[in-house]
């Protein structure tokens, strides 16, 4: 009932008040949408939905702030909800959400810099208004998905992408330490490091003296908690292991190697720290297997080629883990990254600033 009553008072907002909406899923999404939240509330033309009550205690402070759950209320906020922007982060609108005729324009700015045909679902951004794009290679993207299906053209803002600004602006000159950030994706097929390789990953670190960051995606903690806690259980009276649900990125910060599978973690841990970034290639996250029509080649698999250490076993990955401190020399990160940036990516030092003046346009 809570829930249904805070929806209440935000359909009954009035609507200058929620102008700008932004939705989020929960908690994890924060720190991608937050400093263009905040310079949107200097409007008073914004309001905050949210399902994830944590996130909503943490909000109240800064932020016109609703929360509405994952039940009914969700369902009945995507059907009724009225405002002339909704900023999201949720795929497929008006496929698995309903798409409300009282919302003008739906916008959505992008949690990762992958590409849109690849580890999306085909038809995840048809049904958007308009999109924030991290690079030009996503404009592309959309554009021949469109002429392809026959659908009409969006509106496209070229903003860059707002997280790498975020950890650019969180990058501290901590002390790098002998810790690796083990990040695992998640794959709807349920065939992925994490279910099949996790825990023995986690032991062949700790065994070479390595303090382990295991940061499962929150996908796999939802769906499949009972090896979540398999896991947790088994290493958590080990004081080299480190189990993080934070949603800082602290960990970013103080380890001096990544390894993970398909995350596109990866590129925000090259691009905003030039740390070095160990790819098991165990199976590919691939939600389109239509994806190879567009005849482009996903952004994750280019960076994968160009700047990732590929291994297909423990015994490689043992191996590799010897040569760590050669790593970042061999590749030549800094150089061949700033390459990678000016050729792919918009300024995402101003992406805040370009997403704020399309918006206030009017």
């Amino acid at each position: 009932m809570v829930n249904l009553f805070n929806l209440i008072n935000y359909l009954l907002l009035d609507k200058n008040k929620k102008k700008f909406t932004i939705y989020s899923e929960n908690a994890f999404y924060k720190n991608f949408y937050f400093k263009l939240a905040l310079e949107l509330n200097k409007t008073n033309q914004l309001s905050v939905v949210t399902s994830d009550l944590n996130e909503y205690t943490e909000l109240k402070k800064y932020f016109r702030v609703f929360y509405i759950g994952n039940g009914l209320s969700k369902l009945f906020f995507f059907n009724l909800l009225n405002c002339e922007y909704l900023i999201l982060t949720l795929t497929n609108i008006g496929n698995n959400y309903f798409k409300s005729r009282f919302c003008k324009n739906y916008v959505y700015f992008f949690h990762s810099l992958a590409s849109t045909h690849y580890i999306y679902d085909r038809n995840a951004f048809d049904n958007y208004d308009i999109i924030f794009t991290n690079g030009d290679y996503q404009l592309n993207e959309i554009r021949k998905k469109e002429k392809i299906d026959k659908l009409i053209n969006k509106k496209i803002v070229p903003t860059g992408y707002f997280y790498l600004d975020y950890l650019r602006d969180k990058k501290k000159n901590l002390q790098t330490k002998k810790q690796v950030l083990f990040a695992p994706s998640w794959n709807k097929s349920g065939k992925d490091l994490f279910n099949d390789f996790a825990q023995k990953i986690i032991e062949l670190l700790i065994n070479k003296d390595f303090e382990v960051i295991f940061r499962p995606h929150p996908e796999s903690i939802k769906r499949n908690k009972s090896k979540f806690n398999e896991i947790s259980n088994k290493f958590s009276s080990n004081s080299k292991f480190i189990l993080d649900k934070s949603t800082d990125n602290f960990y970013l910060n103080t380890s001096s190697l990544l390894i993970t599978d398909t995350s596109t973690i990866a590129m925000e841990f090259a691009l905003a720290f030039r740390k070095p970034v160990i790819y098991f290639n165990y199976t590919k996250k691939i939600h389109n297997k239509d994806y190879k029509s567009l005849n482009i080649e996903p952004i994750e698999e280019i960076f994968r080629n160009e700047f990732g250490i590929n291994v297909q076993s423990l015994e490689q990955l043992n191996s590799q883990l010897d040569n760590v401190a050669n790593l970042i020399s061999a590749k030549n990160y800094n150089h061949n990254l700033k390459r990678f940036e000016k050729k792919y990516l918009y300024d995402y030092t101003n992406s805040i600033i370009s997403a704020l003046k399309f918006l206030n346009k009017d």
